[in-house]
């Protein structure tokens, strides 16, 4: 029962720490950082509110978050300006897939996996 009654607190502070790593994301456009770095960094935000829609129930929520962090990394890889390649894009890859299949969509997550 202990561990029903935090977590309210732990979500209100995942979401408090979401907002300050979007709120820095839109500091560092204001004084014209590199542009690869605030993708890399809008990829991270769009994985971790995926992550945290996903923990909650939230799937569809959750799906729309990795599909822009997938979205994200992708023309960063096509611009070659992708570091970790390969880990980047699988762990997006399979975090859309899981979200799929959480939703019953086994065939379409299939799509990420091969």
């Amino acid at each position: 029962q202990r561990k029903m009654e935090d977590e309210p607190k732990l979500l209100s502070l995942r979401k408090e720490l979401l907002k300050v790593a979007s709120d820095g994301l839109n500091r560092m456009e204001q004084t014209g950082s590199d542009p690869v770095a605030r993708n890399i960094i809008a990829a991270a935000i769009e994985r971790r509110l995926g992550d945290v829609n996903l923990e909650v129930g939230r799937i569809v929520q959750a799906e729309t978050h990795y599909r822009a962090c997938l979205e994200i990394l992708l023309s960063l890889d096509a611009e070659n300006k992708l570091t970790g390649k390969r880990h980047n894009l699988s762990s997006a890859y399979e975090l859309l897939a899981s979200s799929l299949r959480h939703q019953g969509r086994n065939e379409e997550a299939l799509k990420y996996l091969t």
